[in-house]
């Protein structure tokens, strides 16, 4: 890293400073254009900036606490894979700046979400076409991108994927009367 630093400064002395001017002119240009709840509030504000700011603020601060709150109120009996498949999407939400092909994350939370539902006795068909569901949803955005010139309603597949997430979360608290025994984690048995 050092060694690539120091070319780049005997090429260009103040390279780091262009660097980061190039980084905010593309932040500038498409804030309030990408598909998280930034663009959904470029949207709903007709992209002005101030207004994309206070919506896209409120929005992601919504997710965020109701994000926070379902992982510390069930800390207990989420399993790790479950609080990954909740703040992979919610991620995505509260970016500014990310774009439809950062969508390929959410293969782990519509994976947990399958699975969540073959657990819980749900025909195979349904777990099988969830995906085909989201790829024409997928699709049926682009055509929408590209009517309305902007990427911001494909925040809809994001923000699915986060409630399918948090009904993840629902099912494994509910299926869950009381903690799991410690003693038959580690290998004792039980006292009972």
């Amino acid at each position: 890293m050092l060694a690539l630093s120091s070319v780049g400064w005997l090429q260009k002395t103040d390279w780091l400073a262009s660097f980061l001017s190039a980084g905010n002119r593309k932040l500038f240009d498409a804030f309030g254009l990408g598909p998280g709840l930034w663009g959904v509030g470029g949207a709903l504000c007709r992209f002005n900036l101030t207004c994309i700011s206070i919506v896209g603020g409120v929005l992601s601060t919504s997710i965020l606490v109701v994000t926070l709150f379902v992982i510390l109120s069930r800390r207990r009996w989420l399993s790790q894979l479950v609080v990954v498949a909740i703040v992979i999407p919610a991620a995505l939400l509260v970016t500014p700046y990310a774009w439809a092909y950062d969508q390929i994350l959410l293969v782990v939370p519509i994976a947990v979400a399958i699975k969540t539902l073959m657990q819980r006795g749900a025909p195979f068909l349904v777990g099988g076409l969830t995906f085909l569901f989201i790829a024409v949803l997928g699709w049926a955005l682009l055509v929408l991108a590209a009517v309305v010139e902007h990427d911001a309603w494909s925040a809809i597949i994001p923000f699915g994927a986060w409630v399918l997430a948090l009904w993840c979360s629902t099912k494994e608290t509910r299926s869950l009367s009381k903690p799991p025994d410690q003693s038959k984690r580690e290998g004792r048995p039980s006292s009972a």
